[in-house]
């Protein structure tokens, strides 16, 4: 499985994904970007089938892009509960309809989007990321909350928030042979 993490504040949203794309135990290539900016307001990070992906970033043009949240529920309605039955899981985040900070997720079994707005979390903190691909006693969401809490001081800046990212995979890449050390950043400040 890829790695893609987020982080978000009240203030930013930072996407991170590693670069290897695999089918099983073959590498495709160690230079794929998961994630992907369609607009000032918008970053998706797809993990899973690699045709799938493709088909999708192809076709982000089709899905409403007023702002996150909009995006994320034409999205979900077009490949949530089962519809496609190539492996995916997406990522979602940016500024919503009030112009505040947002992020959902979901995988193509999910029957519901997860919707976040770290404003309503004090501090307003929040984070996640994709699910580890070997067995390991400690899930990637768990790695990052670490990572966040051994590096949070008060405020977290974007500057502070890429490195946490780029620790959780350097990390992760040393136990899943499907992620590797080539990083791809993006983000949306409010």
């Amino acid at each position: 499985m890829s790695l893609i993490s987020l982080i978000a504040t009240d203030k930013f949203i930072s996407f991170m994904s590693d670069g290897r794309m695999s089918d099983g135990d073959e590498i495709l290539s160690g230079n794929y970007k998961k994630i992907t900016k369609v607009n000032d307001n918008i970053i998706i990070g797809i993990a899973g089938n690699l045709g799938a992906s493709k088909i999708l970033n192809e076709n982000l043009h089709l899905y409403d892009q007023r702002n996150a949240r909009s995006f994320a529920h034409s999205l979900f309605g077009e490949l949530g509960n089962g519809v496609i039955h190539k492996e995916m899981h997406i990522l979602v985040g940016g500024l919503d309809e009030s112009n505040q900070i947002y992020y959902s997720g979901f995988s193509q079994f999910s029957t519901e989007l997860i919707e976040i707005n770290p404003i309503k979390y004090k501090p307003a903190l929040n984070f996640a990321t994709t699910a580890i691909n070997v067995d390991c006693e400690i899930s990637n969401q768990d790695r990052l909350k670490m990572l966040i809490e051994n590096d949070f001081q008060n405020v977290l800046k974007l500057k502070g928030a890429k490195g946490i990212q780029e620790k959780l995979n350097a990390q992760v890449s040393m136990i899943d042979n499907s992620v590797n050390t080539k990083t791809f950043h993006e983000y949306v400040r409010k």
